[in-house]
C-alpha cells in the first residue's frame, strides 16, 4: 500500500475509534450523569492511549485513486468514523462538563485534518471511474462546521492564509448534490449540514482581511464566459436536490431556509443579474421564492459549463422551483 499508514493499521485504527464512538455519543447526549462519567473516563483513557484518533495522526496517502478499490472503501469508511468521532469531539469539547478535555488541546492539527480532508473529498473521485460506496460528504461537512463553531478564529486563519482548503470547502458545498448522486439515504442531513457549513464559515471569513481569500476562491467557480454562471448553476442543481426528496416534517425546514442561506456567497455573482431580480442589494430573503430568481437561476441553468450538473430545459427548472411550497 503506497502510504505511511497499512492496510492491517488502518483497519486497527477504524476500529479502535468505533469501539469510542458510543461514549462520545453518550457524552453529547441527554444521558445520566453517572453513564456521561463513565464515557468520558473510556474516551478519555482511549486518548491517553493515543488510540481515539490514531488514524488521524498519520499522513495520509498521496494518492488514494492509486490503491485498489477494496483499498479505497476501506479508507474512505475509516476516514469518514473518525471524522464523525471528530466533529462530536468539538462539540462536547465546548461544554464545562468536559473541560479538561479541551484544556488538553484538540487532538488533531488544523494542518492534519485538511490533509485528510483532501485525501477523501470527492473531487478526487467524480470523473475518475473511482465508486466508493460510502460517501464521506456528510462526515466531512459535519467536521468543518463543528470546526467553524468550535473553532472559529483558527479556521478563518488557517482558510484564509491556504487557498486550496477554502477551495475545498467551497467546492464541497456547491457540488454536494453530484457527490450525493445515488445515495441510498441521508440526502436531507448532508444538504442541511453543508448548508450550515458553509454559511459558518462565510460568518467567520467576514472581517476584510478575508474577503479577498473568499472571492479569490469564488472566482474559481465563475465560468469563464459569463461571470457567476458556474455559481448560480450548482444552486438551480441544489434546489433542485431538495426538491426531489421526500422530507419528514423534522426536517422540512431544511428547504424553507435553502435561499436566505445564499445570499452570501451568491452576492459576487450578481452582477450579471437585471437591477430587478437584485433589489436594493437586500439577498435572497427579499424575494425568497419570486419568479425572477427562479427565471434567473434557471437561466443560468441552461448555459454554460456542464462539467458537474446536467442541462435542464428552463421549463423543467420552473416547475422545479415552481413546486418548491410542497416542500416547506
Amino acid at each position: 500500500m503506497p502510504s505511511s499508514i497499512s492496510m492491517e493499521e488502518m483497519e486497527a485504527a477504524a476500529r479502535a475509534v468505533a469501539d469510542v464512538k458510543a461514549d462520545l455519543i453518550y457524552m453529547a447526549g441527554e444521558t445520566s450523569v453517572a453513564s456521561r462519567r463513565s464515557a468520558y473516563l473510556r474516551v478519555k483513557a482511549a486518548l491517553d492511549r493515543g488510540r481515539l484518533f490514531s488514524l488521524l495522526y498519520r499522513e495520509p496517502p498521496s494518492d488514494v485513486l492509486s490503491l485498489a478499490p477494496t483499498a479505497q472503501n476501506s479508507l474512505i469508511e475509516a476516514v469518514t468514523t473518525s471524522l464523525n468521532a471528530l466533529a462530536i469531539f468539538y462539540e462536547i469539547g465546548s461544554r464545562p462538563e468536559y473541560a479538561s478535555l479541551a484544556r488538553r488541546g484538540y487532538p488533531v492539527t488544523i494542518e492534519r485534518l485538511f490533509s485528510w480532508i483532501d485525501c477523501v473529498h470527492p473531487v478526487n473521485s467524480l470523473g475518475q471511474g473511482a465508486h466508493w460506496e460510502i460517501s464521506p460528504v456528510g462526515a466531512l461537512s459535519l467536521v468543518l462546521l463543528r470546526l467553524g463553531r468550535n473553532r472559529p478564529a483558527e479556521l478563518a486563519e488557517y482558510l484564509g492564509q491556504c487557498p486550496h482548503a477554502l477551495f475545498l470547502v467551497t467546492d464541497l458545498w456547491l457540488h454536494y448534490p453530484a457527490y450525493m448522486r445515488g445515495a441510498d439515504s441521508g440526502q436531507v442531513e448532508v444538504s442541511t449540514t453543508t448548508s450550515l457549513m458553509m454559511s459558518r464559515v462565510l460568518r467567520i471569513m467576514s472581517s476584510d482581511e478575508h474577503q479577498l481569500a473568499v472571492l479569490s476562491v469564488l472566482e474559481q467557480f465563475r465560468g469563464r464566459s459569463s461571470p457567476g454562471r458556474h455559481i448560480l448553476k450548482c444552486i438551480g442543481a441544489q434546489t433542485q436536490f431538495l426538491s426531489g426528496v421526500t422530507m419528514t416534517s423534522d426536517w422540512r425546514w431544511a428547504y424553507q431556509a435553502h435561499f436566505p442561506r445564499l445570499a452570501g456567497p451568491v452576492r459576487p455573482c450578481v452582477r450579471q443579474l437585471p437591477p430587478a431580480i437584485w433589489p436594493n442589494g437586500k439577498g435572497l430573503q427579499s424575494f425568497r421564492y419570486g419568479q425572477t430568481w427562479v427565471g434567473a437561476l434557471s437561466g443560468a441553468w441552461d448555459g454554460g459549463d456542464d462539467s458537474v450538473v446536467g442541462r435542464r430545459s428552463r421549463s423543467s427548472s420552473c416547475r422545479a422551483f415552481d413546486g418548491n411550497t410542497q416542500h416547506v
